[in-house]
């Protein structure tokens, strides 16, 4: 049996999961932005001398290539890859390692969140 303080904790849960899904697409464009200038300081350490419009083109790139994932998970993984990454070829495909599990854990919680509010709707026996 469903408690009623389970059931109303929910939607709170499901909503914090959501949260966390969030992807950089669907963010404004300021935090798009922010991306967009962690991407340039992971540049600025391993780029070396490149010119202004490959800088342009790389990062116009990696925010495509990481849009679709949760920016929660993605900021970190460009903060970390600063730390990690040397060369600039490997950037997103590190980043995606890194991610795509935890991603995957996190949609997986979201589904189940949702099969136990779809349990909970039933009636009280």
């Amino acid at each position: 049996m469903i408690s009623d303080s389970f059931r109303e904790a929910l939607p709170v849960a499901i909503a914090g999961v959501e949260a966390e899904l969030l992807i950089v697409f669907d963010l404004p464009d300021t935090r798009v932005e922010a991306l967009m200038d962690e991407v340039r300081q992971f540049l600025n350490l391993t780029g070396g001398n490149w010119p202004p419009e490959r800088i342009t083109a790389f990062i116009k790139q990696a925010a495509n290539e990481l849009g679709e994932w949760p920016v929660s998970l993605v900021i970190p993984a460009v903060r970390k890859a600063r730390q990690t990454i040397y060369q600039p070829a490997r950037f997103i495909s590190w980043i995606v390692e890194q991610i795509e599990g935890p991603t995957g854990a996190l949609r997986l919680e979201r589904e189940r969140l949702l099969e136990l509010q779809e349990l909970a709707k039933q009636p009280k026996d």
